[in-house]
């Protein structure tokens, strides 16, 4: 396959054609806005493209860390033109291929840089750390403490997930739990999705994590997951991603 003939991802990038779409994280406890996470799109001849195909893309061409801080620069612009009008500040979910990691990421100081740049308070910016595989767990780790030294918020993303490793949590020690859609969908329905979800709002306080529930679709699926302590929730029972 020729990149040039069938990837787009070279345009994408140089032109920095991504558009950014956000979907709010709740506290029903609070009744407040406590989130957003950025999410991306890539957009090439007025066609949008998801994250799962344009970051595949990107991987055919070699430019998986190119895209991935674009795509953060990219949702930190629209974010503090976004916090310009609120009155207080919101959390920034930021999305991280871990992949990278094994291409020398560590210590590059960028996104901080990035955050300093556009005036936005360190420690209103949550990493999602997401469960892709990485064969240097120390560089892992090593980014993941200087971040959390920086002032970024620590989260797991996909926890409960098909392909989630529990030992990054003990790597990550992460601030915030994502406990991904799969396990949230019917939680109102399937025993045995609800001992696991149990379970893992046992492991967050008892290792002083607060808890996002992902995916919430349903009413009902809300409900259950504020029964069993989940600190926030995220879906389309509240809002879709969108432009704000």
């Amino acid at each position: 396959m020729k990149t040039n003939s069938f990837n787009p991802i070279e345009e994408i990038i140089k032109k920095e054609s991504i558009v950014t779409v956000f979907q709010p994280i709740l506290s029903i406890k609070k009744k407040a806005l406590v989130g957003l996470e950025a999410l991306t799109r890539g957009l090439y001849h007025n066609e949008l493209i998801m994250p799962g195909s344009l970051f595949a893309m990107a991987s055919e061409a070699g430019r998986t860390v190119d895209l991935d801080r674009l795509c953060r620069k990219k949702a930190l612009r629209a974010f503090s033109l976004y916090t310009a009008n609120l009155d207080e500040e919101a959390i920034l979910f930021l999305n991280f291929d871990a992949s990278i990691i094994d291409e020398g990421v560590v210590g590059s100081g960028v996104l901080l840089f990035s955050v300093q740049d556009l005036g936005l308070n360190l420690g209103i910016e949550a990493l999602e750390i997401n469960e892709a595989v990485v064969k240097d767990v120390e560089a892992l780790q090593t980014f993941i403490n200087t971040h959390r030294q920086y002032g970024f918020i620590i989260a797991m993303d996909d926890i409960g997930a098909g392909h989630s490793n529990l030992n990054r949590v003990a790597i990550a020690r992460p601030d915030i739990l994502k406990i991904d859609r799969t396990l949230v969908e019917h939680l109102d329905k399937e025993y045995y999705k609800q001992e696991v979800f149990k379970s893992l709002i046992h492991l967050a306080r008892n290792t002083g994590s607060l808890v996002v529930a992902e995916g919430v679709e349903r009413l009902e699926e809300a409900i259950v997951a504020l029964d069993y302590g989940v600190d926030m929730l995220q879906g389309f029972h509240f809002s879709r991603p969108r432009d704000i």
